[in-house]
């Protein structure tokens, strides 16, 4: 137990009270286990899309608690603790995923019997507050389901419950007075508001106070206007808490509408009246069949304001009325009501960490030649991580290498030259369990993808033969089909979006072209007396399933489960890149350079390159576009030298053709394509080629290009919503985080790009229809397509004075239409996903001239501001200055520039540099004016004369 690691990830704030007390309990009960945070990069809520992520506030205090980590799977869990499925999309080797947080409700998304439910599945347990919800989810969710009551009910009740005197104490509310709680959805089809909007302040008065708490997500006029009337009214509190339940402990009465708050109010046997929005039935997940609606009998329902008060008034006066009823749904809808609840769920994760999947599974593995012991370890490695907590026997079928050591994992091994029927229909009748999966050793699977076959027996009782999801049998068409934008994902993230989003879903499917299947022994034994015993196995399988389907059964094609060529494997068809950059023989690199004038620039380069870089290995190529400047007689002296392998054109022949030229006279295995205006620094050609060399599939990478005044010139190219291209992070300063990872782009800059020369040739070059500009966007695009990766490598560094050849822009329009032709529909748009990672929002800003300016929220520590007021402090005011002016630069669209502003203008002013405080205040109250701001430029300016 002392090395077991639990993850809490926090995929937004309102999930806090769920994971939070499960925390508390570990640490207080568990002291040996190692415990740990982690959420998603924050982003505020908007009316049409949900906020996730943590404020910093937060992030804070968890902090001092236990770890908290920006990438979960840093922490290497055993078990990972979500409320919400949704998080699983987060999650990749985090151990199991246990959803502790389910509401009791939570507006027909949880317990329906709608194919929206199979998602829960992603989870290894689930702990659900009530016994109705544990039969509702069983329908259609066959992981273990534990039944703890509900996690937040336990500061409803029991030793640690909340009391209502403490809560009219904090808020100053008169306890003698009938407490009535306001605590819509934020829907606009399910929410009371609409109905209701301002006449809920009627309600309060001498006998009466009332409490408004809205969801995080509640439209912000409303938010706005409830606070303010709140504070204007003495019987009238606005609540700002995040946790609804001290709310519920002291009020008498609650008005809500389609939310899970009238549930949990429920148990604590109140009277609640629920305001009908006549929308209802348009919220995409309705269903009169959900728990909710059911649990509406033991409430009042009111269609309009008047109804809502007549009813108020009946209730208060008699709230027994309806108390068997609730009493009723209460006993079904939490288990204990004891205060109990967080210690069940604690004990129920600790037991799941000891338990496999309840179901076991036999599984067969058909070699079709001898494998060797790196073959064994690969199949080994890939096979076991993605089967971590299931019983399963593994039976080996074909020629069986002298390797004790790794052959003893199975437990069975079928010795033949080549498996066919005969040797498969052995293994089954060989198997010890009901279920058996067939597959090649080759190939990739998703975690979990044993129980996700399963549940398809599970969901139709007329499967036959499930088949998971290949390349080469059904992958093009789903993709087309759904995530046509998101083709360029490498296998690995398909998989995993495929899993997530279309869990539960299947085609029926005749052919046996996947290199994984699952059958049931039960429907398999029909086939034995027809076998043909030296018939091959896939022949084998469409005789079986002919006879299955003349007894009514069908084959499915399962869209959740995708497989895909192991990229280290031998016979998978990336494997040449791995094999080409193998750790035993370092390949050389022709560094090729096109080159139109800039005399000075071009030796800049050239002497650059000389000096950083071993050059005994590699070339340097350089094609002459016809120069004018002299640069034709600098190159061909370096030539005559033997410095460089020169290719003189008569005429300019443009970027893409001249770079072709350079690859078609290379002699080395890998090149590396150059512009003339930039400068290499140390270890730059190393660092590119460790970057190719670790990353399986890698076909391209490009180094952090600067200016000359160290902020960023290319960090990875990104595509919009509205169709433009651009290099994401073009202007930050080279130590802001979002530019220092290593990762993947869909296109990246060749102004300096290496990349594998057959690939390069393979792909056909660079499309010399493209006249100096968006060849490199295309290449790459050709890339992502092929199923190749495109990295951002910023251990290597080369400035780039940038698009100093004469006529660089002239063709833009020409190179744009082209690629919108060429691409058009096949790209997506993936700014916003590294906005995410790297804890920026975007976002415009209006300027008093009514045009928008962006900017960026930005989440990550200005290391330059803490320098410069740590300077200041100390009196170091000349110092303070530089770095207040690099603090400035660490993101130029950072909205706490308008405050580093503020600061640097007060530090000229106290040096007596009136003309620089200024100039400061006029730029801020250009672009941000505050009446702060003009009263002190007022103030100068008036000085000054």
């Amino acid at each position: 137990m002392s090395q077991t690691r639990i993850l809490f990830f926090v995929e937004r704030n309102l999930h806090l009270p769920y994971l939070e007390p499960v925390h508390d309990y570990f640490q207080a009960n568990y002291p040996n286990l190692n415990l740990a945070f982690s959420a998603p990069p924050y982003r505020a809520s908007t009316r049409n899309l949900p906020g996730c992520g943590l404020d910093t506030s937060t992030i804070e205090r968890l902090s001092k608690k236990s770890f908290f980590l920006d990438d979960p799977a840093e922490f290497s869990p055993d078990a990972t603790l979500v409320s919400d499925i949704n998080a699983a999309m987060y999650l990749r080797g985090c151990g199991r995923i246990i959803n502790v947080g389910h509401g009791m409700i939570s507006k027909g998304c949880f317990y329906t019997f709608r194919p929206i439910v199979r998602r829960e599945n992603l989870a290894d347990l689930i702990c659900v507050p009530g016994p109705i919800h544990k039969k509702r989810l069983r329908k259609n969710v066959f992981i273990p389901i534990e039944t703890t009551g509900f996690i937040k009910s336990d500061k409803l009740f029991g030793p640690n419950a909340l009391h209502r005197n403490q809560f009219c104490q904090e808020y100053n509310i008169a306890p003698q007075k009938k407490l009535i709680l306001f605590a819509p959805t934020y829907n606009p089809e399910l929410s009371a508001i609409p109905v209701i909007q301002e006449r809920i302040f009627e309600l309060a008065g001498n006998d009466n106070h009332l409490i408004i708490k809205l969801h995080g997500m509640t439209d912000e006029n409303w938010t706005n206007y409830y606070r303010t009337e709140a504070d204007q009214h003495p019987c009238s509190t606005f609540i700002e808490d995040q946790d609804l339940t001290p709310c519920l402990k002291a009020s008498d009465l609650l008005i809500s509408d389609v939310s899970s708050a009238f549930v949990e109010f429920m148990l604590l046997d109140k009277p609640i009246v629920l305001v009908d929005n006549p929308f209802r039935k348009n919220f995409i997940h309705y269903d009169p069949e959900d728990i909710e609606y059911e649990a509406r009998k033991a409430c009042v329902v009111v269609k309009d304001f008047q109804s809502l008060k007549n009813s108020i008034h009946k209730e208060l006066k008699n709230p027994d009325r309806l108390s068997e009823l609730r009493k009723k749904f209460s006993r079904d809808l939490c288990y204990g009501r004891d205060g109990n609840s967080v210690k069940r769920t604690a004990q129920a994760v600790l037991k799941s960490l000891q338990s496999p999947f309840p179901v076991k599974f036999s599984v067969l593995v058909l070699w079709d030649h001898m494998p060797d012991k790196k073959e064994l370890l690969l199949f080994w490695e890939n096979f076991s991580a993605s089967t971590q907590g299931f019983d399963l026997e593994v039976i080996m079928a074909g020629p069986k290498p002298e390797i004790p050591s790794l052959t003893r994992l199975a437990a069975k091994w079928i010795e033949c030259e080549h498996p066919d029927a005969k040797v498969f229909n052995s293994a089954v009748d060989e198997a010890e369990h009901e279920h058996v999966a067939v597959i090649k050793p080759n190939i990739a699977f998703p975690p979990g993808w044993l129980k996700f076959l399963y549940n398809h027996f599970n969901w139709n009782n007329k499967v036959g033969i499930v088949q998971a999801m290949h390349p080469q049998n059904g992958y093009q068409a789903v993709m087309d089909k759904f995530f046509a934008e998101k083709k360029h994902l490498p296998y690995p993230e398909t998989s995993l979006m495929l899993n997530r989003l279309l869990i539960g879903s299947s085609i029926l499917n005749k052919k046996f072209d996947s290199p994984c299947l699952m059958f049931s022994k039960k429907n398999f034994s029909s086939a034995n007396s027809s076998i043909e015993e030296n018939s091959s196995i896939k022949v084998y399988l469409e005789n079986l399933s002919e006879i299955q389907r003349k007894s009514g059964m069908v084959q499915l094609l399962a869209l959740d489960v995708f497989v895909y060529p192991f990229s280290a494997e031998i016979n998978s068809p990336r494997y040449h890149i791995k094999k080409n950059l193998g750790v035993h023989k370092k390949k050389s690199t022709s560094i090729i350079i096109p080159v139109f004038n800039n005399l000075q620039l071009t030796q800049q380069c050239i002497n650059s390159i000389i000096e950083h870089t071993d050059l005994q290995s590699h070339e340097i190529i350089v094609i002459d576009n016809a120069s004018t400047d002299g640069s034709s007689s600098y190159l061909k002296e370096l030539h005559i030298q033997g410095q460089i392998t020169l290719i003189s054109n008569k005429t300019n022949k443009g970027f893409a053709k001249a770079c072709n030229q350079g690859a078609k006279a290379s002699k080395k295995e890998l090149m590396l394509f150059l512009n003339n205006d930039t400068i290499v620094t140390q270890n730059w050609l190393s660092n590119l080629y460790r970057c190719l060399l670790k990353n399986p599939n890698c076909a391209a990478v490009s180094p952090k290009l600067l200016y000359q005044d160290n902020t960023v010139q290319h960090a990875g190219i990104v595509f919009t919503s509205q169709k433009t291209i651009w290099h994401i992070y073009n202007g930050l300063h080279s130590i802001h985080p979002a530019v220092n990872k290593e990762r993947t782009f869909q296109a990246i800059s060749a102004a300096c790009m290496l990349t594998p020369k057959d690939i390069f040739l393979n792909m056909g070059m660079f499309d010399e229809r493209f006249l100096n500009g968006f060849e490199d966007v295309d290449l790459c695009l050709k890339y992502v397509q092929a199923g190749y990766l495109c990295y951002y490598c910023p251990k290597s560094v080369v400035y780039h004075f940038e698009s100093k050849t004469p006529g660089r822009f002239n063709n833009m329009k020409h190179n744009q239409d082209l690629l919108l032709k060429l691409w058009s529909g096949k790209i997506s748009s993936d700014e916003h996903l590294y906005y995410n990672q790297d804890k920026i929002r975007p976002d415009y800003h209006k300027l008093e001239t009514g045009e928008e300016d962006f900017i960026m929220h930005d989440s990550n520590e200005n290391t330059f501001w803490l320098r410069a007021r740590d300077l200041q402090k100390k009196g170091d005011t000349k110092n303070a200055v530089k770095m207040y002016k690099l603090a400035l630069q660490f993101n130029p669209f950072d909205s706490r520039n308008f405050l580093i502003m503020d600061e640097l203008s007060e530090l000229y002013i106290n040096m007596q540099k009136i003309d620089m405080a200024k100039k400061c205040l006029l730029d801020l109250v250009k672009v941000a004016p505050t009446p702060d701001r003009i009263h002190k430029l007022s103030l100068l300016q008036q000085n000054i004369k």
